[in-house]
């Protein structure tokens, strides 16, 4: 048998109270599950469990877009593409492809790239089916720079979806607010400095190129051992070839001076030369490297023609002070000229042009007029002789 409950008014009204009072807690918690695992409740559209649209709930998981309106603080890590970020923020490919890329901006924007063991870092460009392309419909400004432990540094850049060329190197913002680009490359590998004077083993370079070193500079072959030397000792310089291999001086032509800007010879030595033991240069002189080998006819008469003068040098040879102070013996080529035409010659200083003396035969010549003057001395002894013996 059910009694019937004798409840007064003022008791029943507790009773409503207290059923008001657990109804607002039990709708308290629906909300806040709704809260977190239903957006929709809060009027969001729903797309495979994930708020879609501008939301105010905390942010779900699942693959539909979000889009967060207001500020977001995030205290621990963040991955994208990991579940396990070793930093604040991880980007991380589940491929070896471009997929792990980050990128910043809009159609000038910068992007990051690891991809095969190198870390890319393009501006105005993305990577698409195999190839860089560009942000820009009319493309020109992008370049792309790369590293990695094996080729060290890589710089690219082109115009439109074209990026094959290795390009514009390293360049310098100086303090007056300019580019100045330092260090360029072509596609075939050549690199070249630009932009000032380089420096090695010195901050102030003085030159195009300074280099700096306790006493010697070097250059060889990747089979030599020493090679070329530029050496510095203090009281002189010196190069030294190495390897028991020649050193040449224009092999390919042109002439050389020494003390003089201007050589009009394959030699030309504005100065006093010395040779130590030697005074003539060695000629080849085998028969089997000859031809027209002919005897050379009288010449006493005209040795006997032969006008030798002593003569200074004037300040239009270009010869310093010391060689035009010396007092010289020799020859005027014009009078030369009349006697041995082909000892004459014809050189240009300052583009005009004089007579110049080649006399390496005469020693010859001598050497001839001496035997005929010999032979002459003979005859005359034999005359001699005879009128003694009359």
């Amino acid at each position: 048998m059910i009694k019937k409950l004798n409840c007064k008014p003022k008791n029943r009204t507790k009773l409503v109270l207290v059923l008001l009072a657990l109804f607002i807690v039990m709708a308290g918690g629906v909300l806040a599950t709704q809260a977190w695992n239903d957006p929709s409740f809060f009027g969001a559209s729903i797309v495979n469990g994930v708020p879609v649209g501008n939301v105010s709930n905390p942010v779900n998981t699942g693959s539909g877009l979000q889009t967060k309106t207001g500020p977001l603080s995030i205290m621990g890590n963040v991955g994208i593409g990991t579940v396990t970020p070793q930093s604040k923020f991880t980007v991380q490919s589940a491929g070896a492809g471009y997929n792990a890329g980050l990128f910043l901006g809009g159609s000038t924007a910068a992007s990051i790239l690891p991809y095969n063991g190198v870390a890319y870092l393009s501006v105005g460009t993305y990577y698409e089916g195999g190839v860089w392309k560009s942000y820009h419909s009319s493309g020109g400004g992008e370049s792309i720079f790369g590293i990695n432990e094996t080729n060290g540094i890589s710089w690219y850049s082109g115009t439109g979806d074209s990026y094959n060329n290795v390009v514009n190197g390293v360049q310098l913002w100086d303090a007056s607010g300019i580019w100045k680009s330092m260090v360029r490359s072509t596609q075939s590998g050549d690199s070249y400095f630009t932009g000032g004077n380089v420096g090695i083993g010195t901050a102030s370079p003085g030159t195009i190129l300074d280099v700096v070193s306790n006493n010697q500079m070097r250059i060889r072959r990747s089979t030599d051992t020493n090679g070329l030397e530029f050496q510095d000792f203090g009281t002189y310089k010196s190069v030294q070839s190495y390897e028991s291999t020649p050193l040449a001086l224009n092999p390919l032509g042109n002439n050389v001076g020494i003390g003089t800007t201007a050589p009009g010879y394959k030699l030309t030595v504005n100065g006093q030369p010395a040779a130590n033991g030697y005074t003539a240069f060695t000629n080849y002189s085998d028969q089997r490297l000859k031809e027209n080998i002919k005897p050379l006819d009288s010449v006493l008469s005209k040795i006997m023609q032969l006008k030798v003068k002593t003569f200074n040098y004037n300040e239009k040879t270009g010869y310093d002070e010391a060689t035009r102070q010396r007092l010289l013996t020799g020859f005027i080529a014009q009078d030369l000229k009349e006697v041995f035409p082909e000892m004459v010659g014809t050189t240009k200083i300052n583009n005009e042009e004089y007579y110049d003396t080649d006399t390496t035969n005469l020693q010859m010549y001598l050497v001839k007029a001496m035997q005929e003057q010999q032979k002459e001395i003979d005859e005359l002894k034999k005359e001699v002789e005879a009128l003694k013996n009359k």
